[in-house]
């Protein structure tokens, strides 16, 4: 593999059939640049190696976007201790509501 390829798996939004996996996986496979793309409506997911001297990731998601569908990016580590501490706190808050009304 060329050193400037690069692979990236994307979670995908918004499909719901085999359809809407050909339609991504076409546009993606026509786009100069794109070496590979494996597309799955059952996985949420895209497969795509593509070439980082022809195209970028951000065009990449612009593709799928301009297709019709929602590129997902994952949540960093932060956000998920961010969101876990703001459950923690509901439930705190419940509980105390909950004990006063006994």
């Amino acid at each position: 593999m060329n050193g400037a390829y690069r692979r990236k798996q994307l979670r995908i939004g918004g499909m719901t059939c085999t359809n809407c996996q050909n339609h991504i996986e076409e546009a993606l496979l026509e786009t100069s640049g794109v070496i590979k793309a494996h597309v799955s409506w059952r996985h949420g997911s895209a497969d795509v190696t593509y070439d980082s001297d022809i195209l970028t990731f951000a065009a990449i998601c612009k593709i799928i976007e301009n297709s019709g569908y929602e590129v997902l990016l994952s949540e960093t580590p932060a956000a998920n201790s961010n969101r876990a501490i703001g459950l923690v706190t509901i439930i705190a808050a419940l509980f105390l509501l909950i004990s006063q009304l006994n």
